[in-house]
């Protein structure tokens, strides 16, 4: 430093034992060393200066040629700041010029596969690979750290307009594709009205439920209305007060079931029913039919079940005879089977009328040549009928001397098995949908 302040305040330079004279030689510490005598620097590839000035050796004490002055250590750090600053600049245009063409060959290729998109679910997958949060576009933006801090407004801007671009480039192309699957789908479904239309799979009512309305509309054209009954009865009106007092042996034929508390069971036939409409109408001439289900502790065969339907039929009124009876069941039986059908009455036993009958029709199943369905007699019970026991009319509010009347019940369960030929009535409890579909 005392030579460096020496040069430039005055008396003599020393450096490495040569002694200039101030005034003679000025040096630099920057650039090079200046010739006084003639203007120029010893660096500039002219040659040895023209200035009669030489170094001498300290130790050989000969001329060394023109003077030159070594560079100073603060010159050199700052050429190498300098350099530093060069060397960052050019990297750093040279990085930002990667991003910019790293951005726009990505432009060009999004807009590329976009326009190859051709359904929603493509374009799902070109947003996810381009714009999503792991796309590439973000994958490029990474590398805004890497630039000086200058340079980050214009590719982030660069960045946005394009991510700008492609958000609405890929919302058309969405809208042009939803249109095109839109056109699609109405020229798949198109409707020719010129064609027949299609048949309509439907439901079908249950074969009780079919053959219950018949037997309502049958009995409705002959004047009788339907009257419902409970399904849990009592001890009285499902035997006592249809001559069957307790202990009496025709119980046996309607054993049932019981429920917990005394004297209430499930009834065992609908005949409860003509207690309560006679109780409700009497004196009144009636004719009623009593439709509900009825239970039965019994052996489930192919023609019998422990619970099936029943349809109770009754009429008081006065100079009823059997001959109405024996008509309105033929008118019946016509209706429901056709006519011509071949019917026969057998005599038998109730408890609640007198005298009574059983109605068969010839079995169609097996053209009256024998099977499981008609116990092999070619006929087929359908109903049990009689005139009203005097009792029961008594019992239920009407003078047996003024008033008589006929009563009958039936099942269509049984019937459907002529009507339709099946040949088992379990199959009507099975829930086996091809019942319904073969009738």
């Amino acid at each position: 430093m005392r030579s460096v302040l020496g040069s430039i305040m005055g008396g003599t330079t020393e450096f490495a034992g040569n002694f200039v004279p101030r005034d003679e030689c000025v040096v630099s510490f920057f650039d090079s060393t200046v010739c006084v005598g003639t203007g120029r620097g010893v660096d500039e590839g002219r040659g040895p200066c023209a200035c009669p000035l030489v170094h001498r050796s300290a130790h050989r004490g000969q001329a060394q040629g023109p003077l030159h002055t070594p560079r100073h250590p603060l010159s050199l750090r700052k050429d190498e700041e300098l350099r530093q600053r060069e060397a960052a600049f050019h990297m750093g245009s040279t990085v930002q010029e990667d991003i910019l063409q790293q951005l726009e060959a990505l432009h060009r290729e999004a807009e590329a596969a976009l326009a190859q998109a051709n359904s929603s679910e493509t374009t799902q997958a070109w947003h996810s690979e381009y714009l999503g949060r792991k796309g590439r576009l973000t994958g490029i933006l990474r590398n805004l750290g890497s630039l000086a801090p200058e340079e980050r407004p214009l590719v982030g801007k660069v960045a946005n307009e394009i991510k700008v671009a492609l958000e609405q480039a890929l919302q058309e192309r969405q809208a042009a594709i939803a249109q095109a699957e839109l056109e699609a789908m109405r020229r798949a479904e198109s409707v020719d009205v010129t064609l027949p239309g299609r048949p309509q799979t439907l439901g079908k009512l249950h074969i009780t439920t079919r053959m219950l309305r018949d037997i309502y509309k049958i009995f409705a054209e002959m004047g009788f209305q339907v009257y419902e009954s409970p399904e849990v009865e009592t001890d009285e009106y499902n035997f006592q007060l249809l001559n069957m007092p307790p202990g009496h042996p025709a119980r046996d034929m309607w054993d049932t079931f019981y429920t917990t508390t005394p004297g209430q069971l499930l009834r065992t036939h609908t005949s409860p029913g003509q207690v309560h409409a006679m109780r409700q109408y009497a004196p009144q001439p009636i004719r009623v039919i009593v439709p509900g289900k009825v239970y039965r502790y019994e052996q489930v065969t192919a023609r019998s079940e422990s619970m099936f339907y029943q349809v109770e039929g009754l009429a008081v009124g006065k100079h009823i005879t059997f001959s109405d009876l024996k008509g309105v069941l033929m008118n019946y039986a016509n209706q429901m089977y056709g006519e011509g059908r071949e019917a026969r009455f057998r005599k038998s036993y109730f408890p609640f009328t007198e005298p009574s009958v059983e109605m068969d029709i010839d079995c169609v199943i097996c053209n009256r040549k024998g099977c499981p369905i008609c116990k092999y007699t070619g006929w087929l019970e359908i109903l049990g009928a009689g005139m009203v026991q005097p009792l029961v009319l008594q019992y239920n509010g009407y003078d047996p001397t003024e008033f008589s009347g006929f009563a009958f019940g039936m099942g269509p369960e049984r019937m459907a098995l002529q009507k339709y030929g099946i040949d088992d009535i379990r199959y009507f409890y099975s829930n086996d949908v091809r019942l319904l579909e073969r009738v």
